[in-house]
């Protein structure tokens, strides 16, 4: 500690009662963006989930939408979803839709 800067502990501060003192988003309040340059950045983010997710396919979209349908909340759940690695889903196959089924009747066995 810097010379003449009060010891937390000794003046009975939470440090020195044993509490343990949770920093709010107050004491960071210096370290926010500009309200605009903070929008443009979080629409950036967004866009890019977005476009990582369109790249993902048609079945993996529709289990997201699904997932929001349930009540899922939108941004982290489109977020979880451009993490999954698209290159592997594509090697699977699992970013189209399963071909239809057809039942075909072959008479009485």
């Amino acid at each position: 500690m810097p010379p003449g800067t009060p010891n937390p502990a000794s003046a009975g501060g939470a440090a020195g009662s044993g509490k343990h003192h949770k920093r709010l988003a107050s004491d960071f309040s210096d370290f926010k963006l500009p309200a605009p340059q903070a929008q443009a950045q979080s629409r950036l983010r967004r866009q890019r989930s977005v476009e990582r997710v369109h790249r993902l396919g048609p079945a993996p979209l529709l289990h997201l939408l699904t997932d929001l349908d349930a009540g899922k909340p939108v941004w982290p759940t489109v977020e979880r979803y451009a993490a999954l690695p698209c290159e592997f889903i594509r090697e699977l196959g699992a970013h189209r839709f399963a071909s239809p089924l057809q039942l075909v009747d072959v008479g009485e066995p």
